[in-house]
């Protein structure tokens, strides 16, 4: 996956600095941190930094403030991703040739062409023109659709849909309300390998994704649903129904979040009382530290 940064959400849109330093912290540095951590190609417009957060400050001029946390972050960020390459208008791809439509108007090239071009994905800032997953393009008579990242949630999934490998750490990096963990007891993963060993389609791992604030939220609720049940010695099963027509569980402990522990497709109407002996033995070895 290559993203292209957004130089049309540069739009002086935020009406303080203190505005956009809150958009900084909630969400601009929650997208960059994947970014980075899966070492996703970002590229932008060479003139990027020159472009107007605020009516009258561009991004360049809050970088350069001083004593502002969200900014030192986002310079942090910035540097790491590399401050100046790469730039898509130094090797433009757009074909001045094609007749290209999108969303907006806007002089050529711009994001929209290159990303039409090299078949990445917009990253676009806050604002009312960019904020849906996806825009519907031309490229002379062929109809296309851009994807549009605008928060963590929508990038970690994308991620999720190019590598199934990395369902744990997209599990664990979502932002829930509750913290969530796969856990791991003596270097082995056995919720990790439930989910990746059961020939689990991409939709069925983005079920497990979607369903787990509905979890939390019937959990810290008390409120029993489908969704849920507790086995025993205070081990509970989230029930999911996959592809296939089959049934998957994943059994999990609450011990300062949710602590998924191992799973299984079921095949039986009771749930197997190896899986669930397996499941306390690894909440027991989670309380003697060895996790």
């Amino acid at each position: 996956m290559e993203l292209i940064l957004n130089e049309l959400s540069f739009d002086g849109q935020f009406q303080s600095q203190d505005e956009f330093a809150d958009y900084v912290l909630d969400t601009l540095i929650p997208v960059l941190d994947v970014v980075m951590e899966n070492r996703v190609p970002l590229l932008k417009k060479s003139d990027i930094y020159n472009r107007k957060i605020t009516r009258e400050l561009t991004m360049q001029d809050l970088l350069m403030r001083a004593n502002d946390p969200s900014m030192s972050l986002l310079k942090s960020c910035i540097v790491n991703l590399g401050y100046c390459e790469p730039y898509w208008d130094s090797s433009v791809l757009t074909d001045m040739e094609v007749k290209y439509e999108y969303p907006v108007s806007a002089e050529e090239p711009n994001c929209f062409t290159e990303v039409i071009e090299r078949g990445g994905k917009l990253l676009s800032l806050q604002h009312r023109l960019y904020d849906a997953d996806k825009f519907l393009c031309r490229r002379d008579e062929e109809e296309l659709e851009i994807g549009n990242i605008v928060e963590v949630k929508k990038l970690l999934k994308e991620i999720l849909q190019e590598d199934k490998g990395k369902i744990r750490y997209i599990i664990e990096r979502y932002p829930y309300e509750r913290l969530v963990e796969c856990a791991v007891v003596s270097g082995k993963c056995f919720a990790e390998e439930a989910l990746l060993e059961n020939n689990l389609e991409v939709c069925d791992l983005l079920h497990v994704i979607e369903v787990i604030p509905q979890l939390i939220e019937d959990l810290e609720q008390g409120r029993k649903s489908k969704l849920w049940d507790k086995l025993e010695e205070d081990v509970f099963e989230l029930r999911l129904n996959v592809s296939a027509n089959r049934i998957f569980r994943l059994l999990f402990v609450q011990y300062g979040g949710i602590q998924f522990l191992n799973g299984f497709i079921k095949k039986t109407q009771k749930t197997p009382v190896a899986e669930i002996k397996r499941a306390v033995e690894i909440k027991k070895q989670m309380k003697l530290g060895d996790i």
